[in-house]
């Protein structure tokens, strides 16, 4: 079962997915995908290591690379816990292990390039382009739109590996996109392509809640709008 959560920053989606975890039953597997920059992550990290202490979850790092992570035996009757999203993608969309995408427009046959990763990408979503074909404000040079599908499809693989490796898979993503501030090109670059991942992972989960002030809203579930926890 997939479950994505999101919501602002400090909604409390955090704590509502811990609780989503322990609800579902069985071992529960932490997956931390923040790297530590500065003392404010540092902060962070500390205070959701005391909010998750007593609950029985086992820590894993995994800043890069879901896919190749090896789920131990012992979780795969149990739930996993993917926090973050958008640390995640942080980390993966200016990896410098990676070269950049060569450089020219994606075609239709772009996902061949790819393992199957069970979720049908945005393309024009990532490419910062409207789905009428008509250029988005702040359209991707070529060479970013490449890299930028690569990033969304390589994650999503990760996600369908976590997805099969477990009974439960619960998604931590952050709602950043409602301020109405145009921000730098990089910056709109990533939400660009958060807002696809989301809207992919979404589409595919089998319940979707957005938590608000602390308030679960069921936005997908298994019968109808139901919530399942």
């Amino acid at each position: 079962m997939l479950h994505l959560v999101t919501g602002g920053s400090g909604s409390g989606k955090s704590a509502y997915a811990e609780n989503c975890c322990l609800k579902y039953g069985g071992p529960c597997l932490y997956l931390a995908t923040m790297k530590i920059w500065d003392e404010e992550d540092r902060k962070r990290v500390e205070k959701h290591r005391a909010m998750r202490e007593g609950k029985g979850f086992d820590t894993c790092e995994c800043p890069v690379d879901l896919e190749k992570l090896d789920i131990p035996e012992h979780f795969r009757s149990g739930t996993v816990l993917l926090e973050c999203m958008s640390n995640l993608l942080v980390n993966e969309l200016w990896r410098e292990d990676i070269p950049d995408a060569s450089a020219g427009s994606m075609d239709e046959t772009a996902l061949e390039k790819h393992p199957e990763t069970g979720f049908a990408t945005d393309r024009q979503a990532v490419n910062g382009k409207k789905k009428d074909g008509q250029t988005g404000d702040g359209e991707h040079i070529a060479g970013n739109a490449a890299r930028d599908h690569d990033t969304e499809v390589r994650i999503l693989r990760g996600i369908r590996h976590l997805a099969d490796s477990c009974r439960h898979l619960v998604i931590v993503t952050d709602e950043i996109f409602s301020d109405g501030i145009r921000y730098d090109e990089e910056s709109m670059r990533y939400l660009r392509v958060l807002a696809a991942l989301n809207r992919d992972i979404a589409e595919q989960a089998d319940a979707v809640t957005e938590v608000v002030f602390g308030i679960p809203v069921p936005v997908k579930g298994k019968n109808g709008r139901k919530e399942y926890v």
